[in-house]
């Protein structure tokens, strides 16, 4: 699996909720990680080095 989504709100139900969704979709393949700010999301994105935006 390569491919990565993150899904950034301040909605943390909705974003755990849908991650959720769319990590039961198999056909999609896809890994998600859930961020509740902005702040978090650069932080995921410089530890993996490389640009999700």
């Amino acid at each position: 699996m390569d491919r990565q989504m993150i899904i950034c709100s301040e909605e943390e139900l909705y974003v755990l909720r849908l991650a959720d969704v769319i990590a039961d979709r198999e056909e999609l393949d896809l890994q998600v990680q859930v961020c509740t700010s902005f702040e978090q999301a650069e932080r995921l994105e410089e530890f993996q080095g490389r640009s999700f935006c």
